[in-house]
């Protein structure tokens, strides 16, 4: 049996989830921040370092599903689209890079193939999750990671 991952209700769940940090975020930002983040304490830093990772992770991830329900005759909309893809995982690949390094000292290719493997990971299993589903509900998902962004 085939479930609906990406349907109204599990959508709308999201939006209001989101809605909800969202407006606990924009009042006590400050003191969520100060809480977790101390430089002297590892714990605080690697927070630093992969609190971005979720926007990265969501641009690669509307890169490839871009990618996915773009139609596969050779166009101008057609190239604009891989190309656009292309610029969000790379824009992904270079927002997971730096703030590692910042953060932590790591150096440029250590921080690259951590980078690399957690894009790849995430793109592995949004792949995973979407290969049954219908143009319809990839174009709700990519909408979703714009508007994300």
């Amino acid at each position: 049996m085939d479930k609906d991952y990406f349907g109204r209700k599990n959508l709308n769940f999201i939006l209001g989830l989101l809605a909800v940090f969202m407006i606990i975020g924009t009042f006590y930002d400050y003191q969520i921040s100060s809480y977790f983040y101390n430089e002297r304490n590892l714990f605080g830093r690697i927070f630093a370092a992969y609190g971005q990772s979720p926007v990265s992770l969501t641009m690669s991830i509307a890169g490839i599903l871009m990618i996915k329900i773009t139609d596969k005759v050779i166009s101008i909309k057609t190239i604009l689209s891989f190309l656009i893809a292309i610029l969000l995982n790379a824009m992904a690949i270079i927002a997971a890079t730096i703030d590692p390094m910042t953060y932590l000292n790591l150096s440029l290719p250590i921080s690259l193939v951590i980078a690399f493997i957690l894009l790849i990971l995430g793109n592995y299993f949004i792949l995973r999750a979407t290969r049954g589903c219908s143009h319809k509900q990839i174009k709700k998902l990519f909408n979703l990671c714009c508007l994300l962004l």
